[in-house]
């Protein structure tokens, strides 16, 4: 919604690997959550997908400042609200030291999405548990947009393999759409059930 500071996503911060590199974490003022953007290159250019890092009503709204412990391992979160919608006060998060399964990186491919994972996994295989659809968003002066030209996103095949999950879409991918990929909560590995299901990925390029 309303994101604020960035901050590079630490590895001492939660269960993941060298693959969670080039991550951010992104305050966001209007909701009770921190965001965690995964960016990916398609021809040569920068584009991502971005997904819900934290959700809790504990962190509250009017995440505006956040700022790493040294360790590394914890987090503080500066609120504000001035003439916006916020809080007041700063909140702490320290990741505990106990891993979870997460996505560490999504990437585009010519037929669908990749999604990387800091554990072997096990999916659902059947396509319609995948939840896929694309939309357009303005892009113009005044504030925010609805979503345009809504279309399902068939999923054709999914195959897990290892860490790696591959879905392939019924239909060709489409440039400068919003692609919103809900996954089944039943994925899990060792570590647990997938700690975030849903993922936004803005293509404005696609390969050719």
């Amino acid at each position: 919604n309303s994101l604020t500071q960035m901050l590079p996503y630490r590895r001492e911060f939660g269960s993941s690997s060298a693959a969670s590199s080039g991550n951010l974490i992104i305050g966001d003022m209007n909701h009770a959550r921190l965001v965690q953007y995964l960016p990916d290159v398609v021809n040569g250019h920068y584009q991502g997908a971005a997904t819900h890092l934290i959700t809790s009503e504990s962190l509250g709204i009017g995440n505006n400042r956040l700022l790493y412990a040294p360790d590394g391992k914890t987090l503080y979160v500066g609120k504000t609200h001035l003439s916006w919608p916020g809080r007041e006060g700063i909140k702490r998060i320290t990741y505990t030291g106990t891993p979870y399964l997460q996505v560490e990186a999504m990437r585009l491919t010519p037929k669908g999405f990749t999604f990387q994972f800091n554990s072997k996994i096990s999916v659902p295989a059947d396509g319609s548990a995948y939840e896929i659809q694309s939309y357009r968003i303005g892009y113009h002066a005044g504030y925010g947009s609805k979503n345009y030209d809504l279309e399902d996103e068939p999923c054709a095949k999914v195959v897990a393999d290892g860490k790696e999950l591959i879905i392939e879409l019924d239909k060709a991918l489409k440039s400068n759409r919003v692609y919103d990929l809900r996954l089944p909560a039943e994925i899990k590995s060792a570590l647990g059930y997938i700690s975030s299901t849903r993922f936004w990925y803005t293509a404005h390029l696609i390969y050719e």
